[in-house]
């Protein structure tokens, strides 16, 4: 029940603010795979429309990275159809 009453943001409820006005003080955080998807996104490659930046271990990200240039090689299109609409 108590963390239904969090924000989803920053992670406080609203009781805690009555208490003490500045129970928090706000303070800068770089998180390190934050700041990579960031960065990736900015990115001027061209991307098909939908797609979002996730991070996923060393070993899966070798396996798509094989996965598509081989399914380049065979001169299947890794972009989706449209489909028609009816």
């Amino acid at each position: 029940m108590e963390r239904a009453q969090r924000c989803t943001m920053c992670g406080t409820a609203s009781y805690e603010w009555q208490e003490d006005p500045f129970s928090y003080t706000p303070v800068f955080h770089t998180c390190v795979g934050c700041q990579k998807k960031e960065l990736l996104s900015e990115d001027d490659t061209p991307r098909v429309k939908g797609t979002t930046v996730r991070l996923v271990p060393k070993a899966e990200a070798e396996r798509l990275r094989l996965e598509q240039e081989r399914m380049l090689e065979e001169g299947v299109s890794t972009v989706p159809r449209r489909r028609r609409s009816e």
